[in-house]
């Protein structure tokens, strides 16, 4: 008898991952491909599509030649950065390159936003703030300067909606990634006929959307081709990668998520918006979850890995070429642990939820002196991130109107132990830690094997492949010493960003 197991695809900003896992969670192969990047000019960043797709298709072939011998792939479901997108013509073919998430070139059209609609309604119809990242944005930047490619568009699709194409030649879309093109009616689940006017984008140029977790098509004959897998292997809808995470590392329980990367995110699940808009001026997008029946909140916690990244290159002066570079590093945090005196506002030209001010999201240290070294720079950067964790969950306390006792933890930062014993310290909260380093990969293949019939629902899928991780408590003098120090955190963004505000932009 065949030995079923299930795959995922996580293409994110860097690579294209693909995993194939056992029905209980377990990394069977794994294989990992540059996610292709072309950045034509200052602030803009592309992807050619078809090399994207071939990037997955390696990673299938590769994945499924590393099977044991009779393991049959039950169904396959990819997971996907949210805000990217593409047009398509009538034959399937991309009409130009995929824009990336962080591509800059469309923001002026919040503008538009704020004149057709406001921030208000926006919010109340999609759940989403007004940024300039969103789909929308990039479709009216491709409409509007590209008109000759515009004229010969039949759909657009996001990142995930494109590799189910790829996949099946079906164009489609889950309600997580719909939701972050800002043209989602959230509470209906369906295009919004009034958001899709005000960005004067015909309805007839979005896919078809659906649950995550459910069966769109089975592998096409072209695919199979490219793939090796059998036509007709099932492929399921996935979905935003954040969520495919954060789905299955709540292992099928309501428990906030603190997901640490280059950037930090706080995911927390919820049967209902918290009353009134307060996520509008706090920047916590609310938006619909892969799991039936949820929304998710999203706080953008703070810069973290991405600022830890930064002191690596510019304060400690390791290169690319030095292997432990972050355990050497965290070698010069002092011990045993202790308030050092200084303060960090990490916002580091990102701005930061409850106290959203991405004009004044500039960074600083504050309190330094000549007995400061780098050890205590980095040290005081991670207590900022863990004085934003803080600032975010009292932010959910208090608009949820529920106690958070716990939150699990995954992300680069739950391999190193002093950040996250500081977590604790600093929230005065119980740190689980789940280490799932392909937790966006083994979402969507969790939501593959609801598709198929291997799990009975979507949270018994997420229970089955995580129960419970490592507990860490907050030390009780720390968690006193750190009191007084969050106070005075709380402070600064009144501090910074009105000078930020006047300060000129690097090289003006």
């Amino acid at each position: 008898m065949a030995t079923e197991c299930l795959i995922g695809i996580d293409a994110g900003t860097t690579s294209v991952r693909v995993g194939a896992f056992a029905p209980d969670g377990r990394l069977l192969a794994l294989a990992r491909r540059p996610t292709p990047t072309d950045r034509p000019r200052p602030g803009w960043a592309e992807h050619d599509a078809d090399a994207l797709w071939a990037a997955a298709a390696e990673g299938l072939r590769e994945v499924t030649e590393a099977l044991p011998p009779g393991t049959r792939v039950a169904g396959i479901a990819p997971a996907s950065v949210g805000e990217a997108g593409l047009p398509v013509d009538r034959a399937g073919r991309a009409l130009r390159p995929i824009i990336a998430w962080f591509d800059s070139r469309a923001v002026g059209y919040v503008r538009r936003w704020e004149e057709t609609v406001g921030a208000a309604r926006l919010y109340a119809l999609a759940g989403m703030t007004m940024d300039g990242l969103f789909g929308a944005n990039k479709i009216m930047w491709v409409r509007d300067h590209e008109p000759e490619i515009w004229a010969q568009a039949a759909a657009w699709l996001s990142t995930e909606d494109w590799l189910l194409l790829c996949l099946t030649g079906q164009a489609a879309t889950d309600y997580s990634v719909a939701s972050r093109t800002l043209l989602f009616d959230r509470d209906r689940g369906a295009w919004s006929e009034e958001l899709l006017a005000a960005a004067g984008v015909e309805r007839r140029l979005m896919p078809p959307v659906g649950q995550a977790g459910t069966v769109l098509a089975g592998l096409s004959a072209g695919a199979a081709a490219a793939t090796g897998l059998p036509a007709g292997t099932p492929v399921v809808l996935g979905g935003h990668d954040h969520l495919c995470a954060s789905f299955v590392a709540r292992g099928g329980r309501p428990i906030p998520i603190d997901s640490t990367g280059t950037a930090e995110a706080l995911v927390t699940p919820t049967s209902a918006p918290p009353p009134g808009d307060p996520g509008l001026a706090a920047h916590v997008n609310c938006y619909r979850d892969v799991e039936p029946g949820r929304l998710v909140l999203l706080s953008s916690v703070a810069f973290a890995g991405g600022l830890v990244d930064w002191l690596r290159r510019q304060v400690f002066r390791f290169g690319e070429e030095v292997p432990d570079a972050y355990e050497r590093m965290m070698a010069e945090v002092r011990a045993p642990l202790r308030p050092n005196g200084l303060l960090c506002f990490p916002e580091f030209g990102r701005g930061a939820s409850p106290r959203w001010d991405p004009e004044g999201a500039r960074g600083a240290f504050v309190g330094l002196t000549h007995g400061h070294d780098r050890g205590d720079l980095l040290q005081s950067a991670l207590e900022a991130t863990c004085f934003s964790l803080r600032h975010n969950l009292a932010w959910v306390e208090e608009h949820l109107g529920v106690a958070v006792e716990r939150v699990r933890a995954l992300g680069g930062a739950v391999r190193n132990p002093t950040w996250v014993q500081m977590k604790a310290d600093v929230t005065g909260r119980e740190i689980e830690v789940i280490d799932l380093p392909e937790a966006a990969a083994l979402g969507a293949a969790v939501l593959a094997g609801v598709g198929v019939g291997v799990y009975g629902s979507h949270a018994a899928g997420a229970a089955a492949v995580v129960s419970s991780g490592r507990v860490v408590e907050p030390d009780p003098e720390r968690r006193e010493a750190y009191e007084s120090l969050y106070a005075l955190w709380l402070r600064l963004p009144d501090l910074v960003g009105p000078l930020a505000r006047e300060l000129p932009d690097k090289g003006a």
